[in-house]
């Protein structure tokens, strides 16, 4: 994030306290929206790799039917 240097004293021009609240304005709202893409890219992240997992798990049960049945059996015994 590049930050510009603000002047130093009092502001003469009535325009640049506009102008410099208007840039401020900008930057957050991009550094805002910048963490809310990076929140949604992170959760769709973590929704695929729960997906995969279920999958793997789904094709490892038809493949090895016998596994599954132990593990139903462990979970229905506790």
């Amino acid at each position: 994030m590049v930050f510009l240097p603000r002047k130093e004293g009092i502001m003469r021009d009535p325009y640049d306290a506009v102008g410099w609240f208007c840039f401020d304005l900008y930057r957050f709202v991009s550094y805002f929206c910048r963490l809310l893409v990076d929140f949604v890219f992170y959760c769709m992240l973590a929704a695929t790799l729960v997906g995969v997992v279920c999958v793997v798990a789904l094709v490892w049960c038809v493949v090895q039917p016998e596994i599954c049945e132990m593990m139903e059996e462990k979970v229905i015994q506790s």
